[in-house]
């Protein structure tokens, strides 16, 4: 019995081991208007305004029944916009 138990611990600390060294970095498609804030430092208003020029996508996510959304920025549209402002 303590053999099947040091071979089965043995095996979790080598799938933790190999865990940590594969940790994956996601950049994520969609930002949430602080964050692209911080990631851009444009305004607030700024942001709202090239979202209403159409210069910067969006999509307001709603739960059904819900009166209030949350308003997500495309991360891509966004850098395409710094990208091409960039002196």
């Amino acid at each position: 019995m303590c053999h099947v138990l040091l071979e089965i611990d043995t095996v979790s600390l080598c799938m933790q081991a190999h865990y940590q060294q594969a940790e994956v970095q996601v950049t994520p498609a969609y930002l949430s208007v602080d964050d692209a804030i911080r990631f851009s430092s444009i305004s607030r208003s700024g942001l709202y305004q090239l979202m209403r020029e159409g210069k910067v996508r969006s999509h307001c996510v709603q739960v059904s029944g819900s009166l209030k959304g949350r308003r997500l920025i495309n991360r891509q549209s966004l850098v395409a916009y710094i990208e091409s402002h960039n002196a």
